[in-house]
């Protein structure tokens, strides 16, 4: 029973890999070293933040992450795109909300027509 845990818990982690080259990070890995630690500043305060989860599906990736100072603070994003710097502008914008008024899940979605 305990090889057929490790085993699910592989496949979750490594889903995203590509196996020809063990060396090289998944996509989900990558995006976890551009968020985890990075510093959040919006118009009224900064943070570091801390990536809790990320969960990649074929039509999303799910990234939980939380203030380092205040984890119960989490956020859930929903990314259409791994794409760091979208998270970041996100995680901005929501900081800059008040408290009360934060969603607890951010839809981010990247316009294609935008970045050309």
């Amino acid at each position: 029973m305990k090889q057929n845990c490790r085993d699910y818990v592989r496949r979750l982690h490594t889903q995203d890999h590509n196996p020809a080259d063990p060396y090289e990070l998944s996509a989900s890995d990558q995006l976890f070293a551009m968020l985890d630690g990075q510093w959040i500043r919006g118009r009224e305060g900064v943070w570091r933040a801390e990536v809790v989860s990320i969960v990649a599906e074929p039509d999303a990736t799910w990234v939980q992450i939380a203030p380092a100072e205040r984890p119960g603070e989490a956020v859930l994003l929903r990314m259409t795109e791994q794409r760091a710097q979208s998270a970041i502008e996100a995680l901005r914008a929501w900081t800059d909300l008040p408290a009360d008024e934060r969603p607890g899940l951010i839809d981010v979605v990247v316009d294609e027509a935008a970045l050309s």
